[in-house]
């Protein structure tokens, strides 16, 4: 005779509409749902472990791209209404903040370059043999002299 476990988790997060929550992130998990093993990660609320159930795309990929460390401080942010993607499905918007990160830039950054200084600089040359004089234009047309072309022949 065969006996199974059932896992248990933190008390579950949910989110509504426009809501937050802020907590320590300590771990991620994952767990069975009818489409398969999705992950859970596991936060610190006011040093309680509670469990919040990475289901939807947006949040996932959120987590993705923060990929908190454990023990750093995040915050969740569930939009207000639902919006429609380039494809035609509605989601929930969701942004997963990182407010103790370090996200300073020095003053030499190229972020901070707007091109209207004159420090834009020239586009690397290509490997390519280039006929034109100057970077993406093309020669100016001459006559049988030599000299420039009029472009309008009247």
């Amino acid at each position: 005779m065969s006996t199974s476990v059932t896992p248990e988790y933190p008390e579950n997060i949910i989110l509504e509409p426009g809501a937050d929550v802020e907590g320590g992130f300590l771990r991620l998990e994952s767990g069975p749902t009818k489409h398969g093993e999705r992950p859970i990660a596991i936060l610190d609320v006011n040093g309680v472990e509670r469990s919040l159930w990475l289901l939807d795309y947006a949040m996932r990929n959120q987590f993705r791209e923060k990929q908190p460390k454990p023990g750093e401080l995040i915050r969740i942010v569930k939009g207000t209404a639902k919006k429609r993607s380039d494809n035609g499905f509605d989601y929930w918007p969701c942004r997963v903040h990182t407010p103790e990160r370090d996200t300073s830039i020095g003053w030499d950054s190229p972020l901070l370059n707007d091109g209207s200084d004159g420090d834009t600089p020239e586009p690397p040359a290509s490997d390519v043999p280039n006929d034109f004089p100057s970077y993406g234009q093309p020669p100016k047309a001459k006559n049988e002299d030599g000299d420039d072309a009029d472009p309008i022949p009247f």
